[in-house]
């Protein structure tokens, strides 16, 4: 046996490999998935009292009956998400789930009615949310600052998909990964639509998809690809007469970045973020008057608070603006605050409910259903 070392929050040893055991006195979360689980793993890591477990995928539902588990994370492939979540909440646990919740609305719903069922405390990572510029730029559109909302656009890009190959076969088929671009970077931008702007319900308009390969090449060979590359929504929310396009693509050389825009009838706001870092620039124009102020690095670890319980200290320039002074947190997020089984890992700021997870493979459904194939011979605009 390596001889252990610990960082604080999980011991591992000197080959760098996780501890398959709890610390005493530690909250347990076990992550199922190597791609996607990684990126959990140096989330809890860094989250004081956790104890983070890697956990093959094809042990995982042998390891949840076992027991001395805290935390499930499922960060697997999406069209296995089901099974296991379900076992995890049978097992009366505290679930985490990747996005996409399902592949479809009928696996996401019966998930979300389960979780109810058993009074589960059952979470999804919106890790967007815990950007301190767009929380910023979400206070700012709660408190009215640019007046009546008229359009949102948000754009969020990644470079997961360049040239004709593909690490992820799963992730090339709709029954496998619930769709392309729409499902993994839409369901994201959807929910920071409705979070932004607290305007719940949400309807797709009019949609558009285009997929660069009808096949790619894959590990093992070609993999046939029936899912898009990029595509966009256009959307109209319940009761008011604002407006929103939501674009995403997982062909953008330039990475991934997420473009946010809100036009109001005295002014209007922009962010501009950065996945890879966290950080993001925020410029708000209300008339004669533009502050702007970037902020960052930050993790956008979900699983802790943001990085100040106040306004980020790089913002400070907006506080004279009514409505952003003294804003101590993020308004809304206090009912997910004080989660039974996760009160080791997060105050609720990046985790979302499977509610609204659901409400997110809703739309990204609806977009599905509403997109035509862009005609190729049509440049892109």
């Amino acid at each position: 046996m390596h001889p252990l070392k610990s960082n604080g929050f999980v011991s591992y040893d000197e080959t760098g490999g996780h501890r398959t055991d709890p610390l005493p006195g530690t909250l347990t979360a076990a992550v199922v998935g190597t791609g996607r689980g990684a990126e959990h793993l140096r989330w809890l890591a860094d989250c004081p009292g956790v104890t983070p477990l890697t956990v093959p995928g094809d042990e995982a539902s042998d390891r949840i009956r076992e027991g001395g588990l805290d935390v499930v994370v499922v960060a697997s492939p999406t069209h296995t998400h089901q099974d296991l979540v379900a076992e995890a909440l049978r097992q009366d646990l505290a679930v985490v789930c990747e996005t996409p919740l399902a592949p479809g609305v009928p696996a996401a719903l019966a998930l979300t009615t389960l979780a109810a069922e058993r009074g589960a405390q059952a979470r999804v990572p919106f890790q967007w949310r815990t950007n301190n510029a767009l929380g910023q730029a979400r206070s700012a559109l709660l408190h009215g600052e640019i007046g009546d909302l008229l359009t949102v656009d948000i754009a969020l890009h990644d470079d997961s998909h360049l040239g004709p190959g593909t690490r992820w076969p799963w992730r090339e088929r709709r029954e496998t990964a619930g769709g392309g671009a729409m499902a993994e970077l839409g369901t994201h931008a959807l929910d920071l639509l409705s979070w932004s702007t607290g305007l719940g319900t949400w309807d797709v308009e009019s949609a558009w998809a285009q997929r660069l390969y009808d096949s790619r090449r894959g590990p093992q060979g070609q993999v046939e690809v029936d899912v898009d590359d990029i595509a966009q929504a256009e959307l109209r929310p319940l009761g008011s007469a604002a407006r929103a396009r939501v674009h995403v693509s997982r062909i953008s050389p330039e990475g991934r970045q997420l473009y946010f825009t809100a036009v109001g009838s005295r002014g209007t706001l922009r962010v501009v973020a950065e996945a890879k870092n966290g950080s993001a620039t925020l410029v708000l124009t209300t008339g004669a008057r533009s502050l702007r102020a970037t902020v960052g690095p930050h993790s956008m670890n979900p699983y802790r608070a943001p990085a100040s319980a106040g306004a980020d200290p790089a913002l400070t320039g907006l506080t004279g603006l009514t409505g952003l002074t003294g804003l101590t947190g993020l308004t809304g997020l206090t009912g997910l605050t004080g989660l039974t089984g996760l009160t080791g890992l997060t105050d609720g700021a990046g985790l979302g409910t499977f509610d609204e997870a659901l409400a997110a493979v809703h739309l990204v459904e609806a977009a599905q259903r509403r997109s035509v194939q862009r005609d190729p011979e049509v440049p892109w605009r």
